[in-house]
């Protein structure tokens, strides 16, 4: 949008509906005054404090810890003893007796497997089911040992409501992975837990204090830091549960339940199968029943079966799946970032593949999806690009296909890497081949004699995207709590940490020449809550005004380039019967496109907040953007 020449400009847009709603006492006047106590600018200035806030995190210290001397503190036997009350080894015997068929050695009780799981097939058996008969215990630096190779916070999976405060990992290798490389003797055990918001009436800023202890470990010596996070895996952060608890593994079903992952390529004698992907809920079982909890195979989210996508479609959850699930989450899988481009609901439980394997096309997509290009387009084909046509979306279905791929665990792992046919200017980042943290070690740069276990180009490729996350959280840039979040060439800015209706600061605007350009870095969704139908900001104005006639107009752009929407005007809004010396609440309606877009969580917003006031004005106080 140019710049107007002086408020008269806004005219054309005065048909757009618009609200200016006098604060309430939840958006007073300076912290500590009265709600109808009109502060002057010059006191306002003479006691007003400013800080530059800063969020410094530093991704391998407080999101991605591979580091071995931190990870090599944790063992697979304390975190099975706590899990199972001290049975570490029939726990473990227990996990791997899922992949046997009942009556096979070392199955014990079951759960066995029976060649089908969430009615899909199965492999079963599986040859991993040996470990079954084995002590991975008895001998820590055997190949049958397992060794800690990652730590990982993902407080960027937190859902919007705070129900809870995302997921904290610890994976596993067995050991065979080093000393038998060339026999695939590999198997990866990933302990995936959702931590619950003790406080979920705050929202996700019950979550503070976690994201407070990640945060605090960028700044720390490699021993406090391995310290520190034995405590919060084992002990839990005052009033929060430990990681390593068995009700956080599953037991709850919903957005509350994390779950145990098994990545798996043990040839031994005859090579059977291929890597197989598992999934596993961790399920108390009453009080005297021994053992104290079951691990239960369960189908792997977010990995529909593959024939799901056949263009012919074989069943009624496959015609489900193509005319009633699928074309509706093509908008967010058409994201442009790699991050945020996901689905928009959860995969349905019971169209969820009970395994998902990473070689042999087992459950690459495309490959079924691709023989339609024979007859002709299908049905299936033909409601995704009518999707993709009604968001302007030059990506094609196959593209699509391609991107929802990339979700599931063999796409993940293995299919999608180096791929050019996704539709991103840059092929999808590679694995380790299968996996994406190796048991390899490396040496850490600039720490001479430490190292740390390898990691893949996704999972690095991920890391700015969730240290975004956690500092778009700790100093929201839409709160104008973050130091250099907003700049302008017209006025003159600072945070001002004494006048604010919420947070640490509001943003001082002093404008300079009446029309000024604010405008903000690309910030997240995150902490958002419910994103509704209007835009809101705090805005003071102040007391004394150079024109009696005309108090300004305020008016905001919206740019989200991950869904195409660029620099989408929002206002104007009069000023004309604002408050003096207090803060008023400026409302302005969102689009119906711009909402969705926002309710995915995408991390690219960028805002600019136009000002046009008169010329030589006292400061403006702006604060408190919510959506």
């Amino acid at each position: 949008m140019t710049r107007p020449s002086s408020h008269l400009s806004f005219t054309k847009h005065l048909p757009v509906l618009l609200a200016l709603a006098a604060s309430s006492a939840a958006c007073g006047a300076a912290e500590g005054a009265a709600d109808d106590e009109v502060v002057s600018d010059e006191a306002a200035i003479a006691g007003e404090h400013t800080e530059a806030l800063t969020v410094t995190v530093d991704p391998r210290k407080s999101i991605l810890i591979t580091d071995f001397d931190i990870v090599d503190t944790f063992s697979l036997k304390e975190v099975l003893d706590q899990l199972s009350d001290g049975h570490a080894l029939d726990m473990f015997r227990q996990l791997f007796a899922t992949q046997l068929p009942a009556g096979a050695e070392g199955a014990g009780s079951g759960p066995n497997c029976t060649g089908t799981l969430n009615g899909w097939p199965e492999e079963c058996p599986r040859l991993e089911g040996q470990e079954a008969t084995r002590d991975p215990f008895a001998d820590p630096t055997s190949g049958e040992s397992y060794k800690a190779i990652t730590l990982s916070n993902r407080f960027d999976l937190a859902p919007a409501d705070g129900a809870n405060c995302g997921e904290y990992r610890v994976n596993f290798a067995r050991r065979s992975g080093n000393t038998n490389r060339g026999s695939l003797e590999r198997v990866f055990i990933a302990f995936e837990a959702r931590l619950p918001n003790p406080k979920p009436s705050l929202g996700l800023a019950g979550c503070l204090p976690v994201v407070q202890f990640w945060r605090g470990l960028s700044s720390v010596a490699p021993a406090v830091r391995a310290a520190r996070l034995r405590d919060f895996y084992f002990k839990g952060l005052p009033g929060f549960l430990p990681v390593i608890h068995k009700n956080l593994f599953g037991a709850v079903p919903g957005p509350q339940g994390g779950q145990i992952r098994l990545n798996e390529f043990l040839f031994i004698q005859t090579v059977s199968g291929d890597w197989s992907m598992r999934e596993y809920r961790l399920v108390p079982q009453p009080s005297g029943q021994s053992p104290s909890a079951l691990l239960l195979p369960t189908f792997d989210d977010d990995t529909p079966a593959r024939s799901l996508f056949n263009p012919v479609p074989a069943d009624a959850r496959a015609v489900r799946f193509q005319q009633e699930y699928f074309p509706n989450q093509v908008e967010r899988l058409a994201l442009q970032d790699i991050n945020t481009m996901n689905y928009v609901a959860p995969v349905p439980d019971d169209l969820n593949t009970g395994d998902s394997h990473l070689t042999g096309n087992m459950t690459e997509f495309f490959s079924d999806y691709a023989p339609e290009f024979g007859p002709g387009p299908s049905p299936f084909r033909t409601l995704i690009q009518q999707k993709l046509t009604a968001i302007g979306s030059t990506l094609t279905p196959e593209n699509i296909v391609e991107r929802a791929t990339t979700l599931g665990c063999g796409g993940c792992h293995h299919f999608s890497q180096g791929k050019t046919t996704l539709g991103f200017p840059t092929p999808f980042p590679v694995s380790l081949g299968f996996n994406q943290v190796g048991e390899d070690l490396i040496a850490i740069p600039g720490e001479p004699g430490r190292e740390r276990y390898q990691t893949s180009a996704l999972l690095e490729s991920a890391l700015g995207y969730r240290a975004q996350i956690m500092r778009d959280f700790l100093a929201p840039v839409r709160g104008f709590e973050r130091d250099a979040g907003w700049t302008s060439s017209q006025a003159q800015l600072a945070l001002n940490t004494s006048i604010k209706t919420e947070g640490t600061s509001s943003l001082r605007v002093i404008p300079v020449g009446g029309w000024s350009e604010l405008v903000s870095i690309p910030s997240s969704t995150i902490g958002a809550g419910s994103i509704g139908s209007t835009l809101k900001l705090d805005i003071r104005l102040p007391p004394q005004q150079p024109n009696p006639y005309f108090r300004g107009q305020v008016g905001v752009l919206i740019s989200i380039p991950s869904a195409s929407i660029n620099d989408q005007y929002l206002g104007p809004v009069s000023l004309d019967s604002a408050a003096l010396g207090q803060f008023s609440t400026v409302t302005i309606p969102l689009p119906a496109k711009v909402q969705r877009i926002l309710r995915y969580g995408v991390a690219d917003v960028r805002l600019k907040i136009q000002l046009n006031v008169p010329p030589n004005s006292n400061p403006y106080y702006l604060d408190n953007i919510r959506f």
